[in-house]
This record gives structure tokens, C-alpha cells and sequence, in this order.
């Protein structure tokens, strides 16, 4: 249900041809996810791991240079599913000019989820990031990252039967914040955590305890009302200035002028597709 939301988001306000949609899962939900990527009808492709744990679900994202077909892409943005796309995604991709990870800024307190865990006394004085959005190029760098994440994870693991509550989110930081390889300010003006109210983004991440499904779900499912209903505000707004008649309709899939124009806040740019019929 929550990949559901971000894929109509995606395909509303983020869709762009050039991108190409991987979604990783597992056997047990690849049909349910195979059928609701062919409902939205753009290109995907869904590569099936073992996974069978909260903790393996987490830390999968970081086999992503294993993917078979890895070596046809230069850019790469991971998403949680607790995402909601506000706008087209190509925008992100032309920031990447270093080999780091480009996140957005959490949390600045020394606590587990940021990687504490893993220093005695000596945490650096900086601030983290959540791991929920991570853009990044396909290069050595980052695959030699990943990799050594993946190590320390099953080096955990031989001592532990399952992950820390905060899954995968510290050790990834920890080796980031030590190789002192990401910036956490640059998708700052793209991206936001938790928001209330539209705020302008390209991706808007609900961050919450782990696993509480049940919050995300309702946060989202209303985060998403409100961008329709500010879009139906703009359309009507836009029949005003223009004196047109435009209907709304509920499968609203457009792109606007030039597709550089905000999707809810500039109406009377709206390039007339398939939402708005006469």
C-alpha cells in the first residue's frame, strides 16, 4: 500500500522517461507489485532477492551494484517507500557532480539511529542524515562503500541474531560520516521530512518509528488529498483567470509547460493533457 502511494505520486508529478523504476522485493510480494506497476503503465523493473527479515528488507538497498543490469545507469536515487513525489525527479539527478552520497539532513543528536553505536567517545560534532533518500553516482566509490557496509552488517550479525531497532540507518552513516563521504544540505531544497503543509519539493519522506506501517499510511494517504485538492484550487483558479471551463477528473495525469513548473502551485501553466477535459 505504501509503494502503492509512492507510485501514484511518481506517476502524477515525477514521471519522466528517461528514468528507469527498480523496485526490489521479495517472492512473496512480487505479484502484488508486478500487477500495480503494469495499473500505472511507465517502464519498471522488479528484481526479486531472498529476503525474509525486517533487517534484510533494509539493508538490500545496499546490493544495488549487484543488480543485473547496474552497468546501463550513471545516476542513482534510492527511495524508501514512505515517499511521496511532489514533482519531476530530473532535477536531482543534475546536483550529483561528486563521488558521495547526497542525503538530507535528520537528526544532530548522538544517538544510535545516527550511528553512536558505533563510536566510543569520539562522535564527530556534525550532523547525519536520514537513509531513507540517498542519491548517488554509480561509481567505485560508492560501490566500495556499500560493500564494506554489507561486511560490517554480517560481521554484526555473527553476534547478534537480528539488527538493531534502527535497521541498516547506522551503519551506513557511520562509514559515510567517517569516510566523510555525503553532504546533507544540498537536496535540503528538494526534499523534506515530515511535512505539514506543501512546501514546494520534489520528494516529501514521512519518517516514523520503524514498522509503525499503520501511521504512515493515513499521514500519507492525506498528505496526498491535500496536493490534489490544492491541483482542483489551482485548476479552478486557472478557469477564473482564463474563462475556461475545464472539468476535474480524478486519474489527473498531467505535465505542465516545459516540464520545469510547479504541479499544484502554478495553475494557469497547466499543460492541458489528460485531467483537464472540455
Amino acid at each position: 500500500n505504501l509503494v502503492g502511494l509512492l507510485l501514484r505520486s511518481y506517476h502524477l508529478f515525477g514521471f519522466d522517461e528517461s528514468i528507469q523504476y527498480v523496485i526490489f522485493t521479495n517472492n512473496e510480494f512480487e505479484p502484488k507489485l508486478r500487477s500495480l506497476c503494469e495499473s500505472f503503465g511507465f517502464s519498471f523493473d522488479i528484481w526479486v532477492l531472498d529476503l525474509h527479515t525486517f533487517f534484510e528488507s533494509a539493508y538490500c538497498r545496499l546490493m544495488i551494484f549487484d543488480y543485473p543490469h547496474i552497468q546501463d545507469y550513471s545516476k542513482i536515487l534510492y527511495l524508501d517507500c514512505d515517499i511521496l513525489i511532489g514533482d519531476c525527479l530530473k532535477p536531482l539527478y543534475d546536483i550529483v557532480n561528486e563521488d558521495i552520497l547526497y542525503t538530507l539532513k535528520e537528526n544532530t543528536s548522538k544517538d544510535k539511529n545516527h550511528g553512536a553505536i558505533f563510536f566510543d567517545q569520539d562522535y564527530p560534532e556534525t550532523s547525519t542524515f536520514t537513509t531513507g533518500i540517498l542519491l548517488f553516482n554509480n561509481c567505485h566509490k560508492i560501490k566500495q562503500l556499500f560493500r564494506e557496509v554489507l561486511d560490517h552488517i554480517h560481521e554484526y550479525l555473527k553476534t547478534n541474531n537480528e539488527g538493531p531497532g534502527c535497521l541498516d540507518q547506522p551503519f551506513i552513516i557511520y562509514h559515510a560520516l567517517t569516510k566523510k563521504c555525503y553532504d546533507n544540505e544540498f537536496l535540503e531544497e528538494f526534499a523534506v521530512n515530515n511535512p505539514i503543509e506543501i512546501k514546494d519539493k520534489i520528494i516529501y519522506h514521512f519518517p516514523s518509528l520503524v514498522g509503525v506501517y499503520e501511521t504512515k499510511i493515513h499521514i500519507m494517504n492525506d498528505f496526498l488529498e491535500k496536493i490534489m485538492n490544492n491541483i482542483k484550487k489551482s485548476i479552478i483558479e486557472y478557469n477564473q483567470l482564463n474563462n475556461q471551463k475545464y472539468k476535474w477528473n480524478n486519474n489527473f495525469i498531467d505535465y505542465l509547460e516545459n516540464g520545469e513548473m510547479n504541479a499544484w502551485g502554478r495553475g494557469k501553466y497547466f499543460y492541458i493533457k489528460n485531467n483537464l477535459i472540455q
